[in-house]
């Protein structure tokens, strides 16, 4: 009798254990082949019913997270490199995306490159782009923004391009302290250190929008865009290539000041050059070694170019150039002054150029020359 039992214990548990290996197989079969697999590496996203001022339905999409697909994970999995070039959509299911949560693409190693998909008529339904959105997305190498910072219509440190990547400190991530408001106040956000390039595709730059940046390279703008206003890269040191569209006209106080990468700039559109805008820009000319600033820069700040150590050569059709202008030009070597109706030259406009001498300095005997506005009078 004993036998008996012990002998249907065994088959009992032989049965059971046969049943959940099968149940288990299954499982894992349906994941892989079921519509609850992961097919496709995309966003996550979260209906938010909502009624506009006027009681009218106005539901839209947020992106709340972002998924991996089955295929891609296990690519992964196996060591192989994936790279992913995700399009944030207009719309999601006839209805408006327009909010990225904090958090949402946190620590995605699989995109390399992040834009935004435009409507029809140009215009963008996303509106918001919380704190820490992109957070550890430490191989992103490009991002294609419709605006810097949490909205367009941003303040304080809310409007600073650090603001999307967040204030927690990540592996892969270079640590950046961005200058906001008058430039004094600060704060810290960790940049994907692959972060390479930048497009604005939205038509509003901010003051100091991208001050302190360590990291970014290149920067291209809308061709909307009008100003580069006050301190918007100032100490961007990484930064060698900004491509100015024709629209802008005016470059704010600061706005490239200690930009010691920036080799090169095109100022033909450009009619008001302000304080300090390019001063220690130490590679501005690399290369061509010349500076070209066309007849239609009607204004130029003071210090404008101070210290820019690598231009030797200079041609400028300003009606009056600045006190400090040129100053501590130390490889200048040759001035043309294409102003053919003169003009004034400041005080200290050319001061500690020392390699400056007065053959050099092509129809200055038109200009007005304050005093002490060349070196050691050699000119």
């Amino acid at each position: 009798m004993l036998f008996k039992e012990n002998t249907m214990k065994k088959i009992i548990s032989i049965a059971l254990t046969l049943i959940l290996a099968l149940s288990v197989m299954t499982f894992i079969g349906c994941k892989k082949d079921s519509g609850v697999s992961n097919k496709e590496t995309t966003f996550v996203y979260e209906l938010k019913k909502n009624v506009d001022e006027d009681g009218n339905k106005d539901d839209y999409y947020v992106i709340r997270g972002f998924k991996v697909s089955d295929e891609d994970a296990d690519k992964m999995e196996d060591g192989e490199i994936v790279k992913k070039e995700m399009v944030v959509p207009a719309t999601y299911n006839n209805l408006p995306v327009r909010e990225i949560l904090e958090g949402a693409l946190k620590n995605q190693k699989i995109i390399t490159k992040l834009s935004f998909e435009k409507n029809a008529d140009g215009t963008f339904n996303i509106q918001t782009i919380n704190s820490g959105a992109f957070a550890g997305c430490v191989n992103l190498t490009e991002i294609e923004l419709p605006f810097i910072g949490k909205s367009a219509d941003a303040v304080n440190e809310e409007k600073v391009f650090g603001y999307v990547f967040g204030e927690e400190q990540i592996d892969g991530c270079t640590s950046v302290e961005q200058s906001y408001n008058s430039g004094t106040d600060t704060k810290t956000y960790y940049i994907p250190s692959s972060l390479t390039t930048v497009t604005l595709i939205g038509n509003k730059l901010p003051i100091y929008a991208f001050c302190g940046n360590t990291v970014l390279k290149k920067i291209v703008l809308n061709s909307s865009v009008t100003a580069i206003p006050e301190g918007a890269f100032k100490g961007c040191t990484a930064l060698d290539e900004i491509v100015l569209p024709d629209s802008v006209t005016k470059i704010g106080d600061d706005a490239f000041n200690g930009c010691t990468g920036l080799y090169g700039i095109d100022f033909n559109k450009v009619t008001t050059i302000g304080n300090n805008a390019f001063k220690g820009c130490t590679k501005l000319g690399f290369g061509e070694n010349e500076l070209i600033i066309s007849s239609t820069v009607e204004t130029l700040g003071e210090s404008a170019f101070e210290g820019c150590t690598t231009i030797s050569k200079l041609s400028i059709a300003c009606l009056e150039i600045s006190r400090n202008a040129f100053f501590g030009c130390s490889e200048l070597t040759y001035v043309n002054l294409t102003c053919l109706n003169g003009g004034t030259i400041k005080s200290m406009a050319f001061m500690n150029c020392d390699k400056l001498k007065a053959e050099n300095v092509k129809n200055l005997g038109i200009y007005a020359v304050e005093s002490n506005a060349f070196d050691f009078n050699n000119v």
